[in-house]
């Protein structure tokens, strides 16, 4: 089981373990209504209820006899009831227990892609990226949060570059600095908080881009 790191565009880390799942191995459907996606889950338990030898078969096919004749109740009595004979019974147990083992290797992944692709998550690093892509829950051009976030500080800085400043107000560190070029230089300190607090820099580079950032706004 691996752990990826993934950020929402605001930055907000999450993380997810991904690879072998030994809670679907043990909890089968249970686990997935557990994660909220209750039609695979109810899916898996009709699933498992027609091929477990389980009992409350002969009452479900009790509730057909007045809407159906005698020879369409014996067809659906051997279909329903193929897997309780003395022998399929075994190979019914047989094919759960496969079902199992199988999806416990692509459960998290899958159910991964889904929260991806809902939620809008991204990868933080390249190593996140690369387990996704791995397990098929992103496509191999997807975006890391850390890009999405140093793409929006290089497209405010080239809109400062256009913005007419139509008068001045103190700033904290009282020099003189634009109302429109205060707010830049705040959000992109927003920016800059967002990447210290994926870790994606130590306290002392951030403390030197903080303040490259506030000096080029004077």
């Amino acid at each position: 089981m691996k752990v990826v790191n993934l950020a929402d565009k605001r930055g907000n880390v999450k993380q997810k373990h991904v690879g072998y799942s030994f809670a679907f191995l043990f909890l089968g459907p249970f686990y997935l209504f557990a994660k909220v996606h209750i039609f695979s889950g109810l899916f898996l338990t009709i699933l498992y209820y027609y091929l477990l030898p389980l009992p409350g078969m002969d009452s479900f096919i009790f509730l057909f006899k007045n809407i159906m004749n005698n020879e369409q109740i014996e067809l659906l009595s051997r279909f329903l009831l193929f897997f309780r004979g003395e022998y399929p019974r075994y190979v019914g147990i047989a094919i759960v227990i496969i079902i199992q083992f199988t999806i416990s290797f692509f459960i998290e992944g899958l159910l991964l892609k889904r929260d991806i692709r809902s939620k809008k998550f991204l990868p933080v690093t390249e190593k996140d990226a690369r387990i996704l892509i791995y397990i098929h829950a992103c496509n191999y051009k997807v975006d890391l949060v850390t890009d999405i976030i140093e793409k929006r500080n290089d497209e405010e800085r080239l809109l400062n570059k256009k913005i007419n400043v139509p008068y001045i107000i103190e700033d904290i560190d009282n020099t003189k600095i634009s109302s429109f070029k205060k707010i830049r230089m705040q959000r992109e300190i927003e920016n800059l908080n967002e990447l210290y607090n994926l870790q994606q820099m130590t306290r002392e580079e951030y403390e030197i881009r903080r303040a490259k950032i506030i000096n080029d706004y004077k």
